[in-house]
């Protein structure tokens, strides 16, 4: 997995893009700490899995709040997040946006980089 992360200080957002194949174990400490950073500075977070092969179970998913953010802080979960995915992905993250949402988490899933900027700064001025 390739984690790259940039900070982009005008629209007050973190974009980290994931490359290559993915499990839990190697995204949940790259993205905790991001959301750690996004909470610290108020932004948001564009997470970009156009170009990932996740190996993810819906199991996972289902606890990933949990696991791995609740116990940090609980309030990592507040921090909207945008996914872009990959129609082929849709399912999977269809999945992840409702469950995230039943724990409370400000998610959605997008394709277009530009439309899920403008859904984070709507939130963020909101």
């Amino acid at each position: 997995m390739q984690y790259v992360e940039v900070i982009d200080d005008d629209r007050k957002t973190i974009t980290a893009r994931i490359q290559g194949d993915t499990t839990e174990m190697q995204l949940a400490s790259e993205a905790r700490e991001t959301r750690l950073r996004a909470k610290e500075l108020h932004y948001g977070i564009v997470f970009d899995f156009r170009l990932t092969n996740l190996r993810i179970t819906v199991t996972q998913v289902y606890y990933w709040i949990e696991k791995h953010y609740d116990g940090v802080d609980p309030d990592l979960k507040h921090i909207p997040v945008a996914y872009l995915i990959r129609w082929r992905d849709q399912q999977l993250f269809d999945f992840i946006e409702t469950r995230f949402h039943n724990t409370g988490a400000t998610v959605q899933q997008f394709e277009d980089e530009t439309v899920a900027v403008a859904w984070l700064q709507s939130l963020l001025q909101g």
